[in-house]
């Protein structure tokens, strides 16, 4: 016997339906919404409860521990396949129904198979999403719900897929800047250690045996290298400690706030990573608000996704603004770590009624400049790794070899 359903659709030109139909299943019934050329945003049976919606959404975030190990890379392709599916054609529930077939990991398959099951049952694609808010932060779900509400879900896909693909060329060009003077550095501290705990010892036994009273310089350095030889556990489990600790503090608000307020205005990475937070920031309050996100929502959606305590706060700042009906673009001129030029582009973007294209642009733009700088510097930081590790390494021959030198021409002419 059929049963009632009641829908929310929109129509090819955006406009909204809501309705009932019968239909003997859920999948019929989505069957013959399409056929009328109607996107299903949600489809319940008629006299659902919101008691059992929450109940199947606590049910579908149980599964939030199983999958920490979805990558950033994972859900940036998904979303370009979502994207391109979309676009095509095919039904955003087939699309995720394919994708849970296709993908090796297996965490992420139990919740493409979940959210394909939510929306079988008529939820709303953000809200299934939701459930998961391990792998989809709030800025996704956010972006997507308002796809839905606009009926513009392939441009938000596209845009969504845009913006993860930015951010994943942002962090591999970062850690490729920084990698080569990390090996440096660690190549450095290895052979430090080979020359405390092999060449050192040596050359003090040398020295013994000669009867050579080594210079103070030379004297402290062999002293040095004899006490961590003789307290090599003791050394060992400091270092142990001092990286826990570090690790643990690391986690703490006060570090995070220490270290953004370092990495804004230090004179070695302030002007570079000004500018590649504001484009990061930029780029997301314009693909947000693209989205059809309104400015509030993105404003405080943008302060929680953000990792930057000074963006936090400005952010903050520029919703109250526009609670009391304010433009944000005087409060962006008065704050004083954004780069040059920002503030007055909003604010002419702002009087003609452009915000979210200035906003995206300004972002591209401050993100390739903020790179940029990231890579002259590292550029700087290469040679000088180079030339202070040689100039210690250096030191610590001087101080052994000249001893011995010494000895040998005084033996010479003796």
């Amino acid at each position: 016997m059929p049963s009632d359903y009641a829908y929310s659709a929109r129509r090819i030109d955006g406009s909204p339906s809501d309705g009932f139909l019968q239909a003997d299943s859920l999948h019929e019934a989505r069957q013959l919404l399409r056929q009328q050329g109607l996107f299903v945003l949600a489809l319940n049976a008629a006299g659902r409860t919101a008691a059992v919606e929450a109940t199947h959404a606590i049910g579908a975030a149980s599964g939030l521990f199983a999958t920490n190990r979805v990558t950033r890379n994972q859900i940036m392709m998904l979303t370009s396949q979502l994207a391109i599916m979309s676009q095509s054609g095919v039904e955003l529930a087939d699309a995720i129904s394919n994708m849970a077939a296709t993908t090796a990991n297996p965490n992420l398959k139990s919740t493409l198979e979940a959210v394909h099951v939510s929306l079988e049952e008529g939820v709303q694609l953000s809200a299934a999403l939701r459930a998961f808010p391990k792998i989809f932060d709030e800025v996704f779900v956010s972006a997507i719900r308002a796809g839905e509400a606009s009926g513009k879900m392939t441009q938000v896909l596209q845009r969504l897929s845009t913006m993860l693909r930015n951010q994943d060329r942002m962090r591999s060009a970062i850690h490729g800047a920084l990698a080569y003077p990390a090996v440096l550095l660690l190549i450095s501290v290895l052979v430090l250690f080979a020359v405390v705990f092999f060449v050192l010892p040596q050359f003090s036994k040398v020295f013994t045996d000669v009867g050579i009273v080594p210079p103070p310089t030379t004297a402290v350095l062999l002293s040095i290298g004899a006490v961590i030889r003789g307290n090599t556990i003791l050394f060992l489990g400091g270092a142990a400690a001092a990286t826990i600790a570090f690790v643990v503090f690391s986690q703490t608000p006060a570090f995070r706030k220490l270290a953004d307020y370092l990495w804004l205005n230090t004179i070695l990475t302030r002007t570079a990573a000004r500018s590649l937070t504001t484009g990061r920031v930029f780029r997301l309050l314009g693909m947000m608000l693209n989205s059809g996100i309104p400015l509030l929502e993105t404003l405080q959606l943008c302060a929680r996704s953000v990792s930057s305590q000074q963006f936090r706060t400005l952010m903050d700042t520029m919703q109250e603004r526009v609670i009391l009906g304010h433009m944000i673009g005087p409060v962006l001129a008065r704050c004083p770590f954004l780069p040059s030029g920002a503030a007055q582009m909003i604010m002419t973007a702002e009087r003609t009624g452009k915000l979210s294209e200035v906003f995206e642009l300004i972002g591209v733009h401050f993100e390739e400049d903020g790179e940029r700088q990231l890579r002259d510097r590292v550029k700087l930081l290469e040679p000088a790794v180079i030339v202070v590790m040689g100039a210690l390494v250096g030191l610590i021959v001087a101080s052994v070899m000249l001893p011995l030198f010494d000895f040998s021409s005084v033996s010479g002419r003796a």
